[in-house]
């Protein structure tokens, strides 16, 4: 049997448009690409990870789409309508709604992001089929709730409604509706290209996962990359009650980058957990207690921010050195966006204060950062690995000078 030509589904969208509800339309990552119930794909059960790897899931991707689509039809669709009026600055009727097309856009370990397009608008459903996102989900809707109303922030998406999807069987899934980053890519470390480094050991570029093709960094872009890593994450923590974003991870994609004019722009997509770096009442807390936290938190995140996969799934690796000058950068731009007194002068007292930290004392809170990942975990092996020449490396560029 032929499809109906695309004139006659156009007017049957109508139809139910004009009797109150939208019309929805389903994609596995690209207009290109619809996705019907009479097709094969719609019954086959969804790859519960990056890797594309068989596990046992009952949930066939047919049963995701219609799950998304019954929990942004929640009452009246309330979510989507006050998502679409905060950007558009004008309320809407779920009738306004019209098309409504889902694309279906990674298998990730956490959630299934399914990108929403409305009104001239994209939106991300983050979906939990996992696990591990199903015990996540709802803590990270807070998080972000939270930190984009402290911080008014644009490198964290906003957040609109949590609820739960409904598959044709019952079965529900947690699901919430963000802001989709539009033109933002993935990105990971991965070999240089360049045909006159075929022979011998090859050097590491950042690779942007563009849909059209993959491209590469050049240095100076892959220094703002980890700067603006460095300064996000900076940003967000607390330096009152010590709390900070993790775990996070280059290798599940949390950070995403576009390039704007040749320079990157980096956005933060997920937060799992906000916790203290030391656990300790902030009205006990004294300046030593601030600048030990600070220390582990910087610590942490100069050894974690040289992690990765090859390409994202590959074998693990650890960022070179040059990751470390423009990661002890950022972090010093994040403190100067901090509220007074952290602002000024307060990165110049922390610097001089990293100067004169004795080498003992260096090692020993590095081995407190290191200890805190799982023993038997691979990052705690590479991490372990490359551990004290990284030190020696960060404390070598504290004392050369940075640009405050």
């Amino acid at each position: 049997m032929k499809s109906l030509p695309k004139s006659w589904m156009r007017l049957i969208c109508t139809v139910k448009n004009n009797s109150g509800g939208p019309c929805f339309h389903y994609h596995l990552y690209h207009e290109k690409n619809p996705l019907r119930e009479k097709d094969a794909r719609w019954h086959h059960p969804l790859p519960l990870n990056r890797k594309h790897l068989p596990e046992n899931n009952s949930v066939s991707f047919g049963d995701y789409f219609h799950a998304v689509k019954s929990f942004l039809m929640q009452e009246d669709c309330k979510g989507l309508r006050k998502a679409i009026s905060d950007l558009s600055g004008r309320n809407i009727s779920a009738r306004e709604l019209g098309d409504i097309h889902i694309f279906l856009e990674k298998h990730g370990e956490f959630y299934h992001p399914a990108r929403v397009k409305s009104r001239g608008h994209a939106f991300v459903v983050n979906g939990a089929l996992s696990p591990a996102g199903k015990k996540n989900i709802c803590r990270e809707y807070i998080l972000l709730e939270y930190l984009q109303k402290s911080l008014s922030v644009s490198f964290l998406p906003k957040v609109w409604s949590l609820g739960r999807g409904k598959c044709p069987d019952g079965t529900a899934l947690p699901m919430f509706l963000g802001e989709w980053f539009g033109d933002f890519h993935e990105f990971h470390i991965a070999a240089d290209p360049s045909p006159a480094l075929s022979a011998g050991k090859k050097k590491q570029r950042i690779s942007v996962w563009a849909p059209e093709s993959r491209y590469y960094l050049n240095p100076a872009q892959q220094d703002a990359l980890y700067r603006q890593v460095a300064m996000i994450l900076t940003v967000c923590y607390d330096t009152e009650s010590f709390r900070h974003i993790w775990p996070w991870h280059h290798a599940a994609g949390d950070f995403v980058l576009k390039l704007s004019g040749g320079s990157p722009e980096v956005k933060l997509i997920t937060v799992r957990q906000y916790e203290p770096v030391i656990r300790l009442a902030p009205e006990e807390a004294g300046e030593s207690d601030l600048l030990q936290a600070l220390l582990l938190f910087l610590i942490s995140l100069s050894v974690h921010t040289r992690l990765d996969r090859v390409e994202g799934t590959g074998e693990l690796i650890w960022a070179e050195d040059a990751a470390v000058r423009p990661t002890l950068e950022g972090f010093f731009k994040g403190l100067r966006q901090k509220k007074p007194p952290y602002s000024e002068p307060f990165p110049s007292f922390f610097l001089a204060f990293l100067r004169q930290l004795p080498k003992d004392s260096r090692e020993e809170n590095a081995a407190a950062v290191a200890a805190n990942l799982p023993p038997a975990s691979p990052e705690s092996e590479i991490v372990r690995k490359n551990l004290k020449t990284h030190i020696k490396t960060l404390f070598q560029t504290v004392n050369e000078g940075i640009d405050l």
